[in-house]
């Protein structure tokens, strides 16, 4: 009775899952349905020559009247592949076994992913939404900026991964702040190996920091302190552009989303779901995200940065060996921002006669001896000041003593007098400060000037 059941429960879960895919398909079937009534005749035109280039070449896929269309995003694939991309890959990969040997002789212990896997290259299908460190689809709009919505499409998966954060969702870097400030490109197009040099221990931005704006600005002000840094990144393979397909899965499978380039063509920006499978074979143009893959249908997953507007909500799945998808992969590692405290170092044991191991032995700590009371010392008596002599007190023109001389001094009144050059107001003769001439005169005290009579003598004594 309990098998009968389970039988029944399993049957309609995967009833459900059906059921589910097909309303999905469904709608996003009727979604391009309606966007390709409105369309006008040039567009018609050409989604008619891809259908019928579709029967010719076995096409595994549907086309549709996408937003790439509408927004004619083939002027903007701009991607652009160094000359010296090989060099530059052999010198990022002996800088890496540099870093990997300085961390394996002094490693660190993170409390996120550092050392976990994604998947096994051993699998026969991969997708990592299904780890919830996906985040959301973007879109560059009319930008040539491709390499940088890559980019970090990757490092965002990462950082999600190796810091166990929650949702993918909460986490959103600023393709502006790279459009801008990095040296790599622009919306006339750049190249995503030397984004990530240039990102390599520098703090990036995130979208409330610096918003996409779909045009360049200049680099202005001080980037603010952050944890989020790449730590490492590479290419899977120096030697060949374009690796093979197991190495591939096994850089998903140790770093998790991939940096890649593929050829897009009309039949590209036109797809509208299924497996794309088309063979073209000239050169790469655009950057996308590889994050899975399944082989039974022998596809990869990708995610672009065109919208939710194109293809399966923004994703694909296109075949191992179409349009040159997996040339130049790369990957890159995040810093763990949080670092666990090592642990303690308890790896000394004591063993006793019977050889059974003890705990190592804890000292008890020595109380400290108690301090002496320190006792005040005696201060110092004075001794017997010789007292003042009493200074003469100056008085003002005006009769009233406000200044009291002291050595150096150089202004005479600080009272009622203001002005600092000694000079009497409007109202005052300009001699009233002055000393009396008549010799015979002193002030009292109150410095009014009093005479003295002096007795007349007279001529007969």
């Amino acid at each position: 009775m309990k098998t009968t059941f389970k039988n029944l429960a399993v049957c309609l879960l995967l009833f459900l899952l059906v059921f589910c895919n097909y309303l999905y398909v469904q709608a996003q079937t009727d979604f391009y349905r309606m966007r390709e009534v409105r369309a006008n005749a040039t567009v018609k035109k050409q989604l008619t020559r891809l259908r019928s280039q579709a029967v010719k070449e076995k096409w595994r896929f549907e086309v549709g009247f996408t937003q790439a269309m509408e927004d004619q995003m083939d002027k903007y694939l701009l991607l652009k592949v160094p000359a010296n991309w090989r060099q530059e890959a052999q010198e990022q990969d002996k800088r890496m076994k540099q870093v990997r040997n300085a961390v394996n002789s002094a490693p660190m212990i993170g409390v996120g992913n550092s050392s976990a896997r994604f998947g096994s290259a051993t699998q026969s299908k991969l997708d990592l939404r299904t780890l919830g460190i996906i985040s959301p689809i973007r879109s560059q709009g009319t930008c040539g900026a491709c390499w940088a919505f890559s980019t970090l499409g990757a490092f965002e998966g990462n950082y999600v991964f190796r810091n166990s954060i929650g949702s993918a969702a909460s986490i959103d870097m600023s393709e502006q702040y790279l459009l801008d400030c990095a040296d790599s490109g622009g919306c006339y197009g750049g190249w995503y190996g030397n984004t990530l040099k240039w990102m390599q221990g520098r703090p990036i931005q995130p979208e409330s920091a610096l918003p996409y704006v779909n045009a360049e600005k200049p680099c202005t002000g001080t980037a603010a302190v952050t944890n989020y840094i790449v730590e490492k990144w590479g290419y899977i393979d120096f030697w060949t552009p374009r690796p093979s397909v197991q190495q591939v899965k096994q850089a998903i499978a140790e770093h998790g989303p991939l940096i890649s380039a593929v050829t897009v063509t009309p039949a590209f920006l036109s797809y509208a779901g299924g497996v794309f499978n088309e063979r073209a074979n000239f050169e790469i143009n655009h950057g996308i995200v590889i994050i899975g893959w399944d082989d039974s249908k022998h596809a990869w997953l990708i995610k672009n940065s065109w919208g939710s507007g194109w293809g399966e909500g923004g994703y694909m799945w296109i075949d191992y060996d179409s349009n040159n998808i997996g040339s130049y992969p790369c990957w890159v590692e995040t810093k763990v921002s949080t670092i666990a405290p090592p642990p303690a170092n308890n790896t000394t044991n004591n063993n006793n006669n019977n050889g059974n191991v003890m705990p190592p032995t804890v000292k008890p700590t020595p109380k400290p001896s108690p301090a002496p009371t320190p006792q005040p010392a005696p201060a110092p008596k004075p001794e017997p000041q010789p007292a003042p002599n009493p200074m003469p007190v100056a008085r003002n023109y005006r009769g009233n003593a406000t200044w009291k001389p002291t050595p150096g001094s150089t202004s005479r009144f600080t009272g009622n007098d203001t002005n600092t050059n000694n000079k009497t107001s409007g109202n005052e003769n300009s001699n009233a400060h002055q000393e009396p001439k008549t010799p015979a005169s002193i002030s009292d005290v109150r410095g009014n000037a009093a005479r003295i009579k002096v007795p007349r003598v007279s001529g007969n004594h």
